[in-house]
């Protein structure tokens, strides 16, 4: 079970590395101008992992974490649950320093999905759990056993164990109204991976890859930059 709940900074360059360690061979995401004209910017190698999945997302999920949870279900047939994403696909180009001390930032493209599809609006969850926000002291000092929403996100994930003929583990706490939750025991579900604490400071820009850190075009699963040269291409909404 991941958690990107309330996870609207980052890199997407370590986003694609990520994904790349779980997902088989595929496009990860692409590009498109104002043009029309799509450029593949990330790819996934064969290695993969073969086990269910569920990831968490509520409507501060952005960026990134929106492409992590989209290429997950996509490409390794991961579960999201939660509530709708933010929906942030911009690519901009690195903010220039005017002489004023202002700054401008200029849109360059669009971001896509491997299947080609905008996460502008936002990602629907597959399964519902509420839109309830994380507080301070859930996304500071996390309690996954006081957590509602990641408690019936593991019992998500026990559910796809059993359907896939596995043994989901020792139930390991009780849920509101009776049903009960699981543990990872066993040979049983993804690491729980939770990122509560990891939303970006403001001001943090989240980064298709850092300045002057390009990344190769080739079929090993690495990514290349989608900003021009010398740029930083990053996702707002």
């Amino acid at each position: 079970m991941f958690d990107v709940r309330s996870t609207s900074g980052g890199q997407f360059r370590n986003c694609y590395e990520c994904i790349n360690v779980l997902a088989p061979r595929g496009t990860v995401a692409k590009s498109v101008n104002k043009t029309g004209a799509v450029r593949v910017l990330a790819t996934s190698d064969d290695a993969s992992v073969d086990l269910p999945m569920v990831v968490l997302t509520d409507a501060a999920t952005a960026g990134p974490a929106e492409l992590f949870a989209v290429s997950l279900r996509d490409m390794c047939g991961a579960r999201i649950a939660g509530a709708r994403t933010a929906g942030k696909s911009s690519i901009q180009s690195t903010p220039q320093r005017l002489a004023d001390g202002s700054a401008v930032s200029v849109t360059t493209a669009m971001l896509l999905t491997g299947r080609d599809e905008s996460l502008e609006g936002g990602i629907a969850p597959d399964v519902e759990l509420g839109s309830e926000q994380l507080t301070p002291d859930m996304l500071y000092d996390p309690d996954p056993m006081a957590d509602t929403q990641i408690l019936r996100a593991i019992e998500m994930v026990r559910a796809m164990v059993r359907e896939a003929g596995g043994d989901p583990g020792p139930a390991i706490t009780t849920l509101p109204g009776g049903a009960s939750g699981g543990g990872s025991g066993g040979n049983s579900a993804a690491t729980s991976n939770s990122n509560s604490g990891s939303s970006s400071s403001p001001g943090e820009d989240s980064s298709l890859a850092g300045e002057g850190d390009s990344l190769p075009a080739d079929d090993s699963g690495a990514a290349e930059s989608a900003a021009e040269p010398d740029s930083d291409a990053s996702a707002s909404g």
